[in-house]
């Protein structure tokens, strides 16, 4: 008791001596000087001083009862609560990523796994064609981590035609697993839907005819009959479709129905050993280490096979080399880790917890605030940390960088979990964080605050249920220093009472972002300790003038506000170092040179008058990021100076950008002079200069001053007839250069040197220019050793380039005026002959009207890793077998050969893994480069004039071919399908000769789209056809030919005829597609009614549009067709407009009072005007 009443005294004491420092601090704006503690003599300042004083005699008569206390009572430092018993869930936040270097001594559990995701399970009972396996064991045991492996085993990927990963944890409901099955399933493009109907239809219909493979991890919820109603959509997947759950408990497989159980056990000590070291020991290696490693494995053989154990002691005991450390662990009774009680891993994790210095341990438990899976985000909650002291700075170090390196702490000792780009914290963690934040933070996720202690220090809302009256009840809470409104927070108000803000006056953290609040009380500026103020995402359209009394106010964030304007009183808060608003607000700011400790300004626009001139940069020494844009409205070099950007150590990213003017000399000239006073830091690793119209690049970029420089890029600077000298700026790695009319010749110079130059350049590319002509190379060097791409866009004159590395991995050359392709260099800057390797990997050459041929240059290397080949729009390019061919190209995967007028012949025999070919407006091509490709995946054939047939020996080793796309080949008369035996999607377009089709393979195809060409037997035994689309038919007038072909169609689920403008009679046998869900009629202006014996019961859409004969005949309750579609829930019919539309009004109105008439109607599509 006497250590809680010691720190609600101390937070006291802060809070007064903070009150007195704002204090100063508003003197100090105020007066524009600096101001002592003494120096005010006023009589309202010696009032405030008296009063500081009375409460700090008071602070010190507290402290001192307190240390009487612990003297009377004897009382010794309160000890951690860490041997107290815990009931820990170990539920953790989960993704389908996994770092497999991570992982140790699950392989055989993975192979298991997967014989029974893969096994026919025709016999066993589950959820029709899909059925369940459930991993189980306790918490910590890597069931998600298993689960990870056998979802990204690439046997996974060609076994599931779809895979969904979906964390469901006890929270989860009902409908927010099935939208997240559905969004997963769509990969993440499905829109919010609130009808839970409509979530099933649509999960069911994504899930139709896939065999699929969904991973529900973290399982708790026990209801069977909410399991019941997730399952329903899910029944609809092709046979073989498997559910993989994770859980701690067995129960689950009951509640779901999972045929399979998986009971997971402990790792081997070795395999626990190779955890351990891999986060104790640098890079995992503990042979420099034989004393730790001994002692390691004991404390290994106390885990009891938990990796999750492992990690984190591993990570614990990491750079630290001393003997007695490792022996504490060791010797500690919390290493008793028995595998079925979890309460010891949460002891576990408080020993990594007691290990933490103080300022950590604030840290950490101030995480507990955010709820379980939280997304941090880390600058966010730095900032946060920074805002109530937890971090101090050290010397010279900037605050945030000392933030960064604490988080990085938590993070290397597993605190945190980083997944991409995003860090999150295991939910064990989460329970350890809230259990050693004592009685200062809370939250409130259920709307009630009863159970809130009065002296809270912390308080988060993460409700989805918040009423007005919370406010009310946050009034009482008057120790507040923090104030979150997290984005799960639904709330039923849209402003906030002034009360809240007066009597709250201790917050230093406020977060009301992603709320539907429209503004800010005036009383926010009686929050003179506030350090952290978020609004973002919000409706606030303007905050109030009294913000500028937030004199501590340190980050003020109103990103994606509808903020246009910000208050002039902004510059006022002389302490704000983040400021985040839109590039306009900001731009609108007079004065903004006094906020000298922000870090960036995402826009600054130059003006002539008072308050925006570049002069306000001046003082402005924090900055590490600029754009400076309107810089033609600096009038010389010596106002461009006044900015001192060369004296801004921490600037790392700058933009210069001027506003295009027509050239002049005059104009020229001031640029350049502009530009030579703009001069940054040495420091800076990015640069961008933007439409500068002077004559040439400053002597800063020419004398290679930025030697720091990581990313440069030069755009617009069109009156410059030399590129700067660049190549011996060792660090740089991206350079991107455009728009550079003037500049005719690229040589020696720009690389600074007769030799090699760009050392770390990865990324170069050249676009918009013009006028270029030469780009030569040196004698006997290396250029751009390091170079993976390379781009040269619309560069029309440039005829030939300097040998390239053999580190390229991607090149793309396009309007460019080659004369033939470059050759490549080896690794040791000496030609290479043909057998030399290449890590060309994607290359496209497109618009080259003066490239005659491929069997020169780079191309004749050994292009061992070249995967995707694209050449298009080369009128000139000619390429036959007989000119020696290209070597075998054995990783191509994709290629695309398109409008090579001239082309005659590929790659023959030389291509087994070509997966995608793509062929177009090659008319000279020879279609025998087609026999071997027995990798191929899918085909297109595209405007080849020349070609009358695709006969079966020419397909015939086609066995892979899935996706075949004829097109435009208007002299084709026969296609031969036998040996393509896998081919479930084709699509044949403007062949008007096509005749016959022989013996399609009825067991695989399930697409077929014919646009322009007769049916000829296309329709031929097609019993897996799950979609037939025909459009663009003017010579069909009815489907009598095809009658009978089309009766056979049992499981087409989907028709579309569209733009056969002559066809009069729908199939008549229509109505025994039993499969048939969805019929779609468009711009059929003929259709003379629906079939005699109407539509197949089956039917779930129609949609019918510019077909106004059908139209009228289907008008609600007045078409005679209408009886035939009564039934189905959902009809789509736009009129064509004419007689058909008129009465639009008293339709619309006669529609709107009958829409419940008709109880089978689910949904009406409403579209141009109304007739049903």
């Amino acid at each position: 008791m006497w250590l809680k009443e010691l720190k609600d005294a101390a937070y006291d004491a802060d809070d007064i001596l903070d009150g007195f420092e704002a204090e100063v601090l508003r003197q100090q704006v105020e007066s524009g000087k600096q101001v002592s503690f003494l120096s005010s003599l006023s009589p309202n300042q010696v009032l405030f001083n008296h009063e500081i004083s009375k409460k700090m005699a008071a602070i010190r008569e507290r402290l001192d009862d307190i240390a009487k206390d612990r003297d009377d009572f004897k009382l010794g430092e309160l000890r951690d609560h860490a041997g107290q018993a815990e009931a820990v869930e170990s539920q953790e936040f989960s993704s389908s990523l996994v770092d497999e270097s991570c992982v140790f001594g699950r392989e055989q559990d993975k192979e298991d796994v997967l014989e029974m995701l893969v096994a026919d399970d025709s016999n066993q009972v589950g959820h029709g064609n899909v059925s369940a396996l459930l991993i189980v064991g306790m918490a910590g045991l890597g069931k998600t981590t298993l689960a990870q492996l056998v979802y990204n085993d690439p046997r996974t990927g060609s076994h599931f035609d779809l895979k969904m990963w979906v964390h469901v944890s006890k929270d989860l409901g009902v409908r927010r697993i099935a939208r997240e099955i559905m969004e997963s399933a769509s990969k993440g493009r499905q829109s919010e839907l609130a009808n839970w109907n409509m979530v099933q239809e649509n999960l069911r219909g994504q899930l139709q005819g896939k065999r699929y493979l969904l991973v529900l991890d973290d399982v708790w919820n026990e209801d069977r009959n909410q399991w019941e109603q997730v399952f329903l959509p899910l029944m609809h997947g092709k046979r073989g479709s498997k559910i993989l759950i994770t859980a701690q408990n067995k129960k689950v497989a009951n509640i779901t129905d999972a045929t399979s159980l998986y009971c997971l056990e402990g790792l081997s000590d070795q395999d626990c050993w190779l955890i351990f070291k891999r986060f104790a020991f640098a890079n995992g290696n503990s042979s420099g280490h034989p004393r730790l490693e001994e002692i390691g494995k004991e404390i290994v053989s106390k885990i009891k096979g938990l990796p999750l154990a492992a990690k984190i002691l591993g990570g614990l005991l990491y750079s630290k080399a001393d003997e007695d450390s490792w022996r504490t662990i060791l010797e500690s009774e919390i290493c008793e880790l028995p595998p079925h009680n979890a309460k010891n891993i949460m002891s576990a994790l408080r020993l990594s917890y007691q290990q933490l210095p103080a300022h950590l341990k604030q840290c950490f438990a101030y995480c507990s605030l955010f709820p379980k899976e939280h997304k941090f985000e880390k600058s966010k909650l730095i900032q946060m940390w920074i805002a109530h002291g937890f971090i101090r700075p050290q010397g010279r170090r900037p605050i945030e960088d000392v933030g960064s390196e604490c988080f990085n702490n938590l993070l290397c000792r597993s605190f945190f979990q980083r997944v991409e780009e995003s860090y999150f914290m295991h939910n064990m963690i989460h329970d350890l964080a809230q259990s050693v934040s004592l009685d200062e933070c809370f939250k409130v996720c259920n709307g009630r605050m009863h159970k809130i202690a009065e002296k809270a220090l912390h308080l988060s809302l993460v409700s989805d249920n918040l009423e007005p009256t919370v406010f009310s009840n946050l009034l009482k809470f008057r120790r507040l220093r923090t104030l979150l409104f997290l984005p799960d927070c639904k709330s039923a108000f849209d402003h906030i009472p002034e009360e809240l803000f007066i009597k709250l006056k201790y917050l230093r953290v406020l977060d009301l972002s992603h709320n539907d609040i429209k503004d800010v009380p005036s009383s926010i500026g009686n929050l003179k300790h506030l350090r952290y103020l978020d609004v973002s995402y919000t409706s606030i359209a303007k905050l109030p003038e009294t913000t500028g009394n937030l004199h501590n106010l340190q980050t003020l964030k109103l990103e994606a506000c509808p903020v246009r304007e910000l208050p002039k009183s902004i510059t006022k808060l002389i302490n704000l170092r983040h400021l985040k608003a839109n590039a306009e607000s900001i731009s609108t700011v007079a004065g903004i040179g006094r906020l000298t400790f922000l870090d960036e300004l995402v826009k600054f626009k130059v003006h002539k008058e008072g308050g925006h001139k570049i002069v306000e940069l001046k003082d402005m020494s924090e900055l590490q990021k600029i754009h400076i844009s309107q810089l033609e409205n600096v009038i010389s070099r010596e106002e461009a100076q006044k900015a001192r950007l060369n004296d801004k150590k921490r600037l790392h990213i700058l933009t210069l950008e001027w506003t295009y003017i027509t050239r002049s000399n005059s104009i020229d000239e001031l640029h350049g002079e502009v530009l030579e006073g703009l001069q940054p830091h040495i420091n800076l690793r990015e640069l961008s200069i933007w439409y500068n119209a002077g004559s040439r690049s400053p002597s800063w970029m020419r004398n290679h001053f930025l030697l720091n420089l990581e990313i440069l890029c030069l755009r617009n600077c069109k009156n410059w007839e030399f590129l700067p000298s660049l190549g011996q700026l060792r660090f740089l790695r991206c350079l991107d250069i455009s728009g550079m009319d003037g500049v005719k010749k690229v040589d020696h110079h720009f690389y600074g040197t007769e030799a090699d130059g760009f050392p770390s350049l990865v990324e170069l590319s050249f676009d918009e220019m013009p006028e270029w002509e030469e780009w030569s190379g040196t004698e006997g060097g290396q250029l751009f050793p390091s170079l993976q791409e390379l781009l040269i866009l619309s560069c029309p004159k440039l005829q030939r380039m300097p040998p390239l590395p053999s580190t390229l991995a991607r090149l793309w050359i396009r309007k460019v005026g080659l004369v033939a392709l470059p050759d490549l260099w080896g690794c040791r800057g000496i030609k290479p002959n043909s057998n030399s390797p290449s890590s060309l990997s994607s290359l496209e050459i497109t618009e080259c009207p003066k490239l005659t041929s491929l069997c020169d240059g780079f191309l004749q290397h050994n292009l061992r890793s070249l995967e995707k080949l694209t050449i298009t729009d080369c009128p000139e390019l000619v390429h036959s077998s007989e000119e020696g061919g290209l070597p075998a190209l054995l990783s191509l995967k994709s290629l695309t050969m398109e409008n090579c007028p001239k082309l005659t012949a590929l790659l023959e025999d030389r291509l087994p893994l070509l997966a995608h070919l793509k062929i177009g407006g090659c008319p000279e091509l020879r279609m025998r480069c087609l026999q071997n490709l027995t990798s191929l995946y899918s085909l297109s054939i595209s405007d080849c004039l020349n070609i009358s047939s695709l006969p079966e020996k020419t397909l015939f080793n086609l066995t892979a071919l899935e996706e075949l796309t004829v097109s435009g080949c208007r002299e084709l008369a026969m296609l031969q399908f036998r040996a393509l035996t896998s081919l479930k999607h084709l699509t044949v377009e403007n062949c008007p000769k096509l005749k016959s089709s022989s013996l399609l393979p009825s067991s695989s195809l399930e697409y077929l789209e014919i646009n322009n060409t007769p049916l000829a037997g296309l329709l031929h035994n097609l019993t897996s056809l799950l979609a037939l689309r025909i459009h663009s038919c003017p010579q069909m007038t009815s489907f009598a030919e095809e009658e009978e072909e089309l009766q056979k169609l049992t499981s087409l689920q989907s028709l579309h005829i569209y733009d056969c403008v002559n066809l009069q009679f729908l199939p008549a046998a229509l109505y025994r597609l039993t499969s048939l869900e969805r019929l779609y009629l468009q711009n059929c202006p003929q259709i003379q009614s629906l079939p005699e014996n109407g539509l197949p019961g089956s039917l779930n859409m129609l949609d019918i549009r510019d077909c106004p004969i059908l139209e009228d005949r289907c008008r609600k309750d007045a078409g005679p067709d209408w009886p035939k579609i009564a039934y189905i829930p959902k009809l789509d019919i736009l009129t064509s407009g004419g007689s058909h539309a008129a009465n639009k009004t008293e339709e619309m109105l006669e529609l709107l009072a009958s829409i419940s008439s008709g109880p089978a109607v689910a949904e009406i599509g409403v579209y141009d005007s109304i007739l049903y």
